[in-house]
């Protein structure tokens, strides 16, 4: 049943509530932490091992960590962005050179 009643006897349809309703990664991740108790932090640390740091030190773009592949973030090596398995590919974007470096020679 999609309509309920609110406290005041309106009728209330859960269906278009569920359509617009949001939950935050923020509100996701505390939930995790707090109501699945599952330890965030300690999964934080266990996929900073010294091979990733080494790759982060070394501006990587990505690393291999057992069965999975980490990858950093673009413009800051030093942040991971996401974890892929191995039947995921690493996707980078080939970059571009600026519009204004076209007007300018060969830039």
């Amino acid at each position: 049943m999609s309509v309920q009643n609110d406290f005041q006897g309106r009728p209330v349809d859960l269906q278009k509530v569920r359509a617009r309703a949001v939950v935050t990664d923020h509100a996701l991740l505390r939930h995790i932490e707090r109501v699945l108790l599952i330890p965030v932090e300690e999964i934080r640390a266990d996929m900073l091992t010294d091979n990733v740091l080494l790759a982060m030190a070394l501006k990587a773009p990505s690393v291999r960590a057992h069965d999975h592949q980490i990858v950093f973030a673009q413009d800051n090596p030093f942040v991971i962005v996401t974890v892929l398995t191995p039947s995921m590919h690493v996707r980078r974007s080939r970059r571009r050179k600026a519009r204004w470096q076209k007007f300018q020679g060969q830039g």
